[in-house]
């Protein structure tokens, strides 16, 4: 690396964010800056797609301020895992926390050096070619004494992947949207590249606690396979337990390769209430001339096709319980082309002269008589 380089690379550090992967946070003085040091590196090269690297580096510290501890390695790629070890002149080993835990393996003692050892874990990445590039990356000693001192030793690796099998469209499964009633499916192709490969089941794991993974009872595996390509066929209905939120899970496909690869494909997406207001349901008039009527408007989609998509006004209440039906009209309207969707407009008639807000919901049912199935508020406060 050219001085340029290295004056360039340690300047692309100082805006390298400070908290480290896995949330560890960086605090004190950084000691004063002085030469630049050299910039520790590695090239692990292209790395099979399922197969791990390992590399143990040396890691320059100061001769003077210490003893040292290391408390932070900070990089942005989460696939790769490091260790701490300190090393005695006679080889000597001792892992070090690195958490900034001094009881957790001490600082640095006189004449030990400071190795990191690095391992690159691919199989969390997607299964898919990535090219060799550079990942800048920060070793963070700390100093003794109660000014807490910084020192940082700035490095980079390098690594790329390479995957056997080729995922179309890609491979990553973005499911979207999931309404709780509805059965959703999605597929994608897995192009063997000419390798001689037979897939095994697919199974779906999802976490549920740190390192604990079940199999979603709500998920359905497909695969069919011609010998040259597969197609990966994954539904989804919610089941009632799901909460609405987020989903990921993965699809695994074991293979009969002699070194055991498992075809790991990621899926995610969003559990929706059957009902969807937009945007977020709430009429808020702000602040307005109570004298004055003003309309606010929301879309309302029905994805449960077992019933129709309209809707029926039940109520138009205060907080107070108070009948607010003749402060406001209410106009339920299809949307064209979109056969489970509706616009409800709530139209304030400018009648609460005397108040200084109003607060309130808005109950719909899908037929008169029935209990509400959605309550959508609104609130409205006077400008003067």
């Amino acid at each position: 690396m050219t001085a340029g380089t290295r004056r360039c690379f340690a300047a692309s550090l100082a805006s390298f964010t400070l908290a480290a992967c896995g949330g560890d946070e960086v605090v004190g003085t950084p000691v004063a800056a002085g030469a630049i040091q050299p910039v520790v590196e590695h090239d692990f090269g292209v790395i099979p797609h399922g197969e791990r690297r390992a590399v143990e580096l040396t890691i320059p510290v100061p001769q003077e301020g210490g003893p040292w501890l290391p408390v932070a390695f900070q990089r942005s790629c989460t696939c790769v895992r490091h260790t701490f070890v300190a090393v005695s002149p006679t080889g000597d080993r001792r892992v070090i926390a690195g958490d900034g835990r001094a009881e957790a393996g001490g600082s640095l003692l006189a004449q030990e050096s400071l190795r990191l050892g690095l391992e690159v874990f691919t199989e969390e990445k997607e299964a898919a070619d990535l090219p060799a590039s550079w990942t800048p990356a920060q070793v963070v000693l700390q100093g003794p004494g109660p000014r807490l001192a910084r020192h940082f030793v700035p490095l980079r690796f390098r690594f790329g992947v390479e995957s056997p099998f080729e995922l179309v469209p890609t491979a990553h499964l973005a499911l979207d949207e999931l309404p709780r009633p509805i059965r959703y499916e999605r597929s994608l192709r897995i192009d063997r590249r000419g390798r001689d490969v037979k897939f095994g089941e697919p199974i779906a794991v999802e976490p549920v606690a740190d390192g604990v993974l079940q199999r979603p009872s709500d998920v359905e595996l497909r695969l069919d396979d011609d010998g040259k390509s597969a197609v990966l066929w994954v539904a989804v209905k919610p089941a009632e337990a799901r909460p609405d939120g987020p989903v990921q899970f993965e699809v695994r496909i074991p293979t009969d390769r002699s070194d055991g690869y498992v075809l790991r494909i990621p899926v995610s997406g969003a559990v929706v209430g059957a009902i969807e207001v937009e945007p977020p349901k709430v009429f808020s008039f702000g602040r307005l001339d109570l004298a004055a009527p003003r309309e606010m408007r929301l879309r309302l989609v029905d994805h449960d096709p077992s019933r129709p998509a309209d809707f029926v006004v039940v109520g138009v209440t205060g907080n107070d319980g108070e009948d607010l039906a003749a402060q406001f009209e209410v106009v339920l309207e299809p949307v064209e082309g979109q056969p489970r969707q509706r616009i409800v407009s709530l139209r304030y008639l400018g009648r609460l002269t005397g108040a200084r807000s109003f607060r309130g919901e808005l109950r719909l049912a899908k037929a008169a008589g029935d209990p509400p199935v959605l309550r959508l508020p609104f609130v409205g406060f006077a400008d003067r």
